[in-house]
């Protein structure tokens, strides 16, 4: 069965092809909004790779993505609960997958751990830890930290 019929839409005719051939349905497009950082990265093969995957899984949901891409949210409602499912970087394995009382409440945890993400990504580029060593006064020097 194909989809190029008649020019004329009617209630028989199919515009648009919304599965492929073995029936499955293909993904529909998404709203995506970008989260701002202060730095702004390019996507990468890799990255985009791993987006479509994430975005067969997610389909039809609505997508954050920071700029500096060290996080990707997708916000959506199922069976009545407000949702939302984060992934770090490129992972494929999400991060976390919680639901909300209310969308207000999921809006700051959304905004707040992709800020986070983004923190923590600077950090890592710069090569700061968040440990903090503390020196050693022992006389045998046998503690842990720099010494």
């Amino acid at each position: 069965m194909t989809n190029n019929q008649a020019n004329n839409p009617s209630r028989n005719t199919q515009e648009t092809i919304t599965s492929n051939a073995a029936g499955r349905e293909l993904p529909q497009k998404q709203i995506v909004k970008s989260f701002k950082t202060e730095t702004k990265k390019k996507r990468t093969p890799a990255f985009d790779r791993v987006q479509e995957h994430r975005d067969n899984i997610n389909n039809g949901f609505e997508c954050w993505i920071a700029d500096d891409l060290s996080s990707v949210v997708y916000l959506f409602e199922l069976r009545g609960s407000i949702l939302a499912r984060g992934y770090k970087g490129r992972a494929k394995k999400s991060a976390f997958y919680y639901s909300f009382k209310t969308e207000e409440a999921r809006s700051q945890f959304v905004s707040d751990w992709m800020q986070k993400r983004s923190v923590s990504a600077e950090a890592k580029k710069k090569g700061i830890r968040n440990q903090v060593w503390k020196p050693c006064f022992s006389p045998h020097r046998l503690t842990l930290g720099f010494c």
